[in-house]
């Protein structure tokens, strides 16, 4: 069974009475404990793709399926409780709040969910370790305390923190430098050996030969999709 799945997937708006196609006709599965990096020039689809697999928009046509679960006809509350179930998501802006600690940032998701404050703290100081910080040192820090590398493996271990299948990276490494960039992909190769299945959208060839595959995307459309040969790795990850 494939973790994500699109069938004939198109999205397209009406644009002064022209259709525009954004993402045309796509088939793609992403199996579990794959590695995959989207990529194409502006304009290309990739974003669209990340929100059409996030479950962050819906396609005009095709079907979405999330494991087993087609999400077509899901309500919008369902979609969200899928989400939050199912997909992490790291952003290239961190997406933390800014008077919120580092532990209580990671910790949202599963306050969403209702969990106690007590075991959502205690999993989320696992999932800041997990991604190599401490979360003695580094938990109370508000976001404009840590660095840029820090604060994405903050957002990192949030979206860790609810056990999903899918981690979903939008442009990751954008806003790092490239001891952080290197960092960071250190600490996705590292997660994805441990099985964690990663997604990533990037426009940087030296980031995307950090996966074990790579899509191609031009005008909306699939142009490749390929096993990425001599993978960049990096085994060192940073504390």
């Amino acid at each position: 069974m494939s973790l994500l799945k699109l069938e004939g997937v198109s999205k397209c708006y009406d644009m002064a009475g022209e259709v525009f196609y954004a993402v045309k006709d796509v088939h793609v599965s992403v199996e579990p404990g794959d590695f995959v990096a989207i990529m194409g020039p502006s304009g290309s689809g990739k974003s669209t793709m990340m929100h059409l697999m996030g479950l962050l928009d819906t396609p005009t046509t095709g079907e979405v399926w999330i494991e087993d679960i087609p999400t077509s006809k899901l309500l919008e509350r369902e979609l969200a409780m899928l989400r939050n179930q199912k997909i992490g998501f790291v952003f290239q802006s961190f997406n933390l709040l800014p008077r919120t600690s580092a532990l209580e940032n990671v910790a949202l998701p599963l306050w969403y969910a209702k969990v106690s404050d007590g075991e959502a703290l205690s999993r989320a100081a696992a999932a800041l370790r997990r991604v190599g910080l401490d979360p003695e040192a580094k938990g109370a820090n508000h976001p404009n305390q840590l660095s840029g590398g820090q604060q994405q493996r903050v957002a990192i271990a949030r979206a860790l923190v609810t056990a999903p299948s899918l981690i979903l990276a939008d442009e990751p490494t954008g806003n790092l430098d490239s001891k952080a960039t290197d960092d960071i992909l250190a600490l996705f190769q590292s997660l994805n050996d441990e099985g964690t299945t990663i997604v990533m959208v990037t426009h940087e060839e030296y980031v995307g030969k950090h996966a074990k595959r790579i899509i191609r995307f031009r005008d909306g459309r699939i142009e490749s999709d390929e096993q990425v040969e001599n993978r960049l790795r990096r085994m060192e990850v940073a504390q």
